[in-house]
C-alpha cells in the first residue's frame, strides 16, 4: 500500500513539474485553447507569482500600435523580438508567450488586446505587470462598447493590476488617455509631440524611399533616429520605446542604437520593393478606419503613379454609409486608380466613386473586383518602376495574397 501511494505521488508530482516545461505548456495550451482558455491564465497567474516573481513585465495596450510599440519597446531594450510579429495578445496565446519567456530574461515586454467590456482585468490581474504603455484609443471593436471614451476606460483598468511601484508611459497627445489614466493615482510619464510630454517628438520626415527620419528631445538633449517605418503615427511607437526604456533605467545612446533602423512591423505599412520596379505598400493586417486615413496620409506624399487595392472597414463607424463615403472621397483625391475587391458593403463605395470618376478629381480608374486573384490579374503586367500599390484591407480578406501574387520572387525586402 505504502509502495502505491508513493508511485500514485510521483506521478501526481511529475505531471505538476511537467506544466513548467515547454513541452508539458505545448500539450497543456492545445488541450485549453478549445475547453477553457482562463485556466491558462491562471496558470500564468501562478507561474508570475512563483517562478517568474523577480521579472519585470511591461505590458502594451491600446488600439492602435501594439505590435510595432512592442518591437520598438523590445529593441529598445536590446532583447529578442520572439514572436512579437504573430500578435500572441489575448488569452492562452499570451500565457503560452509569458511562460515561454525564459526566467533568465530580467524584462519582459508583452502586447495585450481586448475585444469586450471586462476582458482587460482577466488578462491583467495574473500577469501583475510592473508597467503599462498606452498608445492610443481608436474606433477598433467598437460595436463591443458604449463608445470610444468607454474603450479608453476598459483599457486603462489594466491599471489596477500593477504591482507596487508599478509607472505608466502614454500618449500624452491622446486626450482619451489621459482622462482615463488620470482617475488612477500612479506615476505617469508622457511620449507625443506636444510641448508638454516628457519625451517630445520635435520632427517627422520621410526620405522616399530610403528612410524615416524621428528628431526627438529626451530630458534635454536631441536625438535623431533614422527607420524604416513610413508614417508618422507610427513614431509614436519609437517615442513610447524610447520613453519606456529611459524610464526603466537606459541610457539614450543605449536606446538609440536599440532603436536605429527599426522596420515595419508584417503588414502594417511595410514596404516592399516588386520585380516590376513597383513598391507594394503591405498595410493588410487590419482596416480599422483610422488606419485607412493614416495609409492614405503616406500615400499621398509619396511621387509616382498611385494605386489602391482597398476591401471593406474593420468596425466601420456608424452610420457606415457615410464611412464608406469620406474614404472614397480621399481615395479619390489621392490614386490615380482604385481595385475594389468585392463584399456586401461595395455600393458604400459606388456612389461617391462614380462621383469622383465624373469630376476634375485624380482618380482615372475604377475595377471591381471579387478575390485576391482577380485583383492580382487586374494589376499583373501593368506596374512598372517607380508605380506605389497600397494594398489595405481586413485580414479575413486575406489582401496578404495580393501582394504575394504581385511579388512573385522578390528582388529586396524593406521593413520584413
Amino acid at each position: 500500500m505504502a509502495s502505491e501511494l508513493i508511485r500514485f505521488t510521483a506521478k501526481v508530482s511529475k505531471v505538476i513539474g511537467s506544466l513548467f516545461t515547454a513541452k508539458g505548456r505545448h500539450f497543456l495550451v492545445c488541450r485549453s485553447r478549445a475547453i477553457w482558455p482562463g485556466f491558462y491564465l491562471a496558470l500564468a497567474g501562478l507561474y508570475r507569482a512563483t517562478f517568474a516573481r523577480h521579472q519585470c513585465v511591461i505590458i502594451v495596450i491600446g488600439s492602435l500600435g501594439k505590435t510595432t510599440t512592442t518591437r520598438a519597446t523590445l529593441r529598445a531594450f536590446h532583447l529578442p523580438e520572439g514572436n512579437a510579429l504573430e500578435n500572441p495578445n489575448n488569452g492562452y496565446s499570451l500565457a503560452h508567450t509569458f511562460m515561454e519567456i525564459p526566467r533568465r530574461q530580467k524584462m519582459v515586454v508583452l502586447e495585450v488586446g481586448i475585444s469586450r467590456p471586462g476582458s482587460m482585468r482577466s488578462i491583467t490581474k495574473p500577469l501583475r505587470p510592473d508597467g503599462i504603455v498606452f498608445t492610443c484609443v481608436a474606433t477598433e471593436h467598437i460595436y463591443s462598447f458604449r463608445d470610444i471614451a468607454h474603450i479608453a476606460e476598459e483599457k486603462a483598468t489594466a491599471i489596477e493590476a500593477l504591482r507596487p511601484g508599478g509607472r505608466v508611459v502614454i500618449n500624452g497627445d491622446d486626450p482619451l488617455v489621459c482622462a482615463a489614466v488620470a482617475r488612477f493615482n500612479v506615476p505617469v510619464t508622457t511620449f507625443g509631440y506636444d510641448s508638454g510630454n516628457d519625451f517630445r517628438g520635435l520632427s517627422w520626415s520621410l526620405d522616399w524611399p530610403r528612410s524615416g527620419r524621428l528628431r526627438l528631445v529626451s530630458h534635454g538633449h536631441e536625438h535623431e533616429l533614422e527607420t524604416e517605418l513610413l508614417s508618422q503615427a507610427s513614431s509614436y511607437a519609437l517615442l513610447a520605446a524610447w520613453a519606456t526604456a529611459h524610464t526603466w533605467g537606459l541610457a539614450d545612446g543605449d536606446i538609440h542604437r536599440g532603436l536605429t533602423g527599426l522596420p515595419a512591423s508584417s503588414g502594417r505599412l511595410q514596404r516592399v520593393l516588386s520585380p516590376s520596379g513597383a513598391w507594394i505598400l503591405r498595410d493588410d493586417f487590419k482596416s480599422t478606419y483610422e488606419t485607412i486615413h493614416l495609409a492614405l496620409d503616406v500615400l499621398a506624399q509619396l511621387p509616382g503613379r498611385r494605386i489602391v487595392v482597398i476591401g471593406g472597414i474593420d468596425a466601420a463607424p456608424i452610420p457606415q454609409k457615410v464611412a464608406y463615403e469620406t474614404i472614397a472621397r480621399r481615395i479619390g483625391g489621392i490614386a490615380d486608380a482604385l481595385v475594389v475587391v468585392h463584399g456586401t458593403w461595395r455600393n458604400y463605395y459606388k456612389t461617391e466613386l462614380n462621383r469622383q470618376l465624373a469630376s476634375d478629381s485624380r482618380l482615372g480608374q475604377v475595377t471591381v473586383v471579387h478575390s485576391a486573384a482577380e485583383a492580382i490579374a487586374a494589376l499583373r503586367g501593368t506596374l512598372g518602376t517607380g508605380d506605389i500599390v497600397l494594398i489595405k484591407g481586413r485580414i479575413c480578406e486575406r489582401l496578404s495574397e495580393v501582394a504575394h501574387g504581385l511579388l512573385g520572387c522578390v528582388l529586396e525586402i524593406k521593413g520584413s
